[in-house]
């Protein structure tokens, strides 16, 4: 998702995506400067500040403003870091967002992406900034029993590790899930300090 041609800062959820197009259709049905977007509002507003299209350099146009990149992953065997990295260059000093990236490798049984390049797409991912951050904290990748969450709610927000209580609702409504938080950190925690803010022994 591209937003071009925007003259002003855009901060938006993904929520309120749909929402600008709409107000924009709006905007655009009843504005003189635009009678072609008045006579199909929403089309005109996709045609003119919002474009969809694939990853890759050759998709950056001279007058895009912000690349909105949803759920880029890594296959088994390949990597979607090579497009994204070659996008990013294109895009200069301009703003690329990744939305719930999956950047981490994903080998196959022959080892392909395990060495070769591994370092470039490490310093790649790593030089995102978290804006918001959501991950649910389970005992294992397979398990569906929410232990906590690490929650950071905006881009000069820490990170807060927040454990998972069960209690008593006010309503008499059975249990109810509250959570505490239990450690702040400045930068995304890892495996060991999550561990250590529930107080685990490792044993």
């Amino acid at each position: 998702l591209w937003l071009a041609g925007a003259s002003q800062d855009i901060e938006m959820d993904a929520a309120e995506v749909e929402a600008a197009v709409q107000g924009k259709a709006a905007a655009a049905a009843t504005s003189p400067a635009a009678p072609e977007a008045a006579e199909d509002g929403k089309r005109g507003v996709l045609g003119s500040f919002i474009r969809f299209g694939a990853v890759g350099a050759d998709e950056v146009a001279p007058d895009d403003d912000v690349v909105i990149v949803i759920s880029p992953t890594n296959i088994v065997g390949a990597t979607v870091v090579t497009p994204l990295s070659e996008m990013a260059a294109a895009m200069g000093d301009r703003s690329m967002i990744l939305v719930n990236p999956f950047l981490q490798d994903k080998p196959s049984s022959g080892g392909v992406m395990q060495v070769q390049g591994r370092a470039e797409r490490m310093r790649f991912a790593a030089s995102f900034q978290d804006v918001v951050y959501l991950r649910m904290l389970t005992p294992n990748p397979t398990s569906f029993d929410i232990r906590g969450l690490v929650l950071k709610k905006a881009h000069d927000a820490p990170y807060v590790v927040y454990r998972r209580v069960r209690t008593e609702r006010t309503t008499g409504q059975g249990l109810g899930d509250e959570y505490v938080p239990l450690a702040v950190h400045w930068t995304c925690p890892s495996r060991e300090e999550i561990g250590k803010a529930f107080g685990d022994t490792g044993e």
